[in-house]
């Protein structure tokens, strides 16, 4: 008998929660613009740690946040000839598989 007083309701789509008496939390709108000219925002709680880039919501290009500072310097190791180095480059260098297992590892 149960099994019919349910049949047809929806359940996976439809919820039946209200949004009575809930408090959410405080958010902020953040703006990116991207070098292909499009901006946008993202909602951000006010806690959260914002990121200094994003990826463009209308080309996927990489998009830099809009009045702050830019992203940060990746930190690599120094090799030989005094040129620095982080894993990707290491690889892309022809440092070869030394090289990359070091990154693997580290």
């Amino acid at each position: 008998m149960s099994e019919r007083a349910l049949r047809g309701t929806r359940l996976v789509v439809t919820s039946y929660e209200t949004d009575r008496g809930i408090d959410l939390a405080p958010r902020q709108a953040v703006e990116y613009a991207c070098q292909n000219g499009h901006r946008f925002e993202m909602p951000f709680s006010v806690e959260a740690e914002i990121p200094p880039e994003w990826e463009c919501k209308a080309c996927g290009a990489q998009a830099l946040l809009v009045d702050g500072d830019g992203p940060e310097e990746k930190k690599g190791r120094v090799v030989g000839g005094g040129e620095q180095l982080t894993c990707g480059t290491g690889l892309l260098a022809g440092r070869g598989q030394r090289a990359g297992g070091q990154c693997l590892q580290s």
